[in-house]
């Protein structure tokens, strides 16, 4: 049987139960910007739409929107604006990329010649 077929069968099975398929929804992604610039980019699922987002120096984008099931595949990044930090310079962001994983905690961290979006597993 297919893996579809199967998805499907579940899903119904616990529709007829009563069972609440959002009681295993994934965490709601958070990316925290630990740079001195505006960061703003794209939230990329497995099979799902994207979330777009933009967070200022040293605060932290929550989705506002349950991610249900949805694996994040990559999340994108530029920074913007003036430094509001000393000695902050403007660079090109590494996106966080991945098969699809259910990880929720993102951050933005300056890497010496840019700065790279990590999991909170990579820390």
């Amino acid at each position: 049987m297919k893996i579809s077929n199967l998805l499907a069968l579940s899903i119904a099975a616990a529709a007829m139960s009563g069972v609440s398929m959002n009681a295993a929804a994934f965490t709601k992604v958070a990316v925290q910007n630990n740079t001195g610039f505006i960061v703003s980019g794209e939230i990329r699922y497995a099979s799902c739409r994207s979330d777009r987002y933009q967070v200022a120096p040293g605060a932290a984008f929550r989705q506002t929107s349950n991610r249900g099931n949805c694996l994040v595949t990559q999340i994108t990044g530029a920074v913007s604006g003036k430094a509001r930090v000393p000695n902050a310079k403007a660079g090109p962001v590494q996106a966080f990329t991945s098969s699809g994983t259910a990880q929720s905690e993102f951050f933005v961290r300056d890497t010496g010649n840019g700065y790279r979006i990590y999991s909170a597993a990579e820390r």
